[in-house]
Order: structure tokens, then sequence, then C-alpha cells
């Protein structure tokens, strides 16, 4: 897996398909991934990333793909910007704000991550003076 771009720009006439939720379910484990190699807890967090055109998903679905955006924002911080997950019933619409939300937190989280990652501070011991002496 690499981390794939995400959609941001997503527009009413858009059509979300099995390659998107794909996309985001990817990003989802790449972010989880970065995080637990700079040592941060991140619990398991279940994806699926063979959706085919014939395949459905059902509620249960997106909740949990939502459950997993936000497993990896309360494993770190929510970004500037990281906008609440939601909680899909019968009869609620998914429709592109959605798919902008869920693609822009994961968006928001790695860059969040990278940064965090690059700044790290590491301990241990250091050398000073010129025969190596710790003072």
């Amino acid at each position: 897996m690499a981390w794939i771009t995400p959609k941001t720009y997503w527009t009413a006439n858009d059509y979300y398909n099995a390659d998107d939720l794909n996309r985001v379910e990817n990003n989802t484990a790449e972010v989880a991934a970065y995080l637990t190699s700079i040592h941060y807890q991140v619990p398991v967090v279940t994806v699926i990333l063979d959706r085919g055109n014939t395949d459905i998903d059902f509620i249960s679905s997106i909740n949990r793909v939502e459950g997993n955006i936000e497993t990896l924002k309360n494993a770190f911080i929510a970004p500037p910007g990281y906008q609440d997950k939601k909680t899909w019933a019968v009869g609620i619409g998914f429709d592109y704000r959605d798919a902008n939300r869920l693609e822009n937190n994961l968006k928001l989280l790695y860059e969040w991550a990278q940064m965090a990652g690059m700044n790290q501070i590491f301990c241990g011991t250091f050398m000073c003076g010129e025969d190596g002496d710790i003072y």
C-alpha cells in the first residue's frame, strides 16, 4: 500500500464509486501505519480494499469507515479544519460533501502526522567538547 492522492474537490455532478471508497480505506490504513511507525498507539482499523463495481456497501460499512477515521483522530489529534464524523442510518443520503469531508479529514491527518514525524525529538546521549565528554 502507498498513500493515494485524495480527491478533495467533489461536486454535485460527480459520481462516487468503489474505487473512491477503496482509496479512502487505503489512505486510512496508510495513516494508521504511519502513526504507528512514529510511536502513536493506534487501535487496529479494519479496511476493505478490494471493492468492485458489483459490490454493494451497506450502512454498517460506511459507519465503519467513519469510525476508522475517528479512531485515527482520537489516537492522534484533530487538525484544524477536521470535520466530525457522521453516524449513518436509513434515510440519510451520502453526497459530494460527505466525500469531501472523508477525503479532507484523511488528508489533514496524513499531513499533520507527517509534520509530527519530522519534528520528533529523539532522546539519547549527546556529546560535547573535543574529546566527547558529556557536560
